[in-house]
C-alpha cells in the first residue's frame, strides 16, 4: 500500500514538473 502511494506521488510530481516546464516555455517565447 505504501509503495503504491509513493508511486502515485512520484507520478504527480513528474506531471507537475512537466506542467511547470511548459508554462516556463510559454513565458519565454
Amino acid at each position: 500500500m505504501k509503495d503504491m502511494k509513493s508511486q502515485i506521488t512520484l507520478k504527480y510530481i513528474a506531471i507537475n514538473k512537466e506542467k511547470k516546464d511548459n508554462i516556463l516555455d510559454t513565458f519565454s517565447i
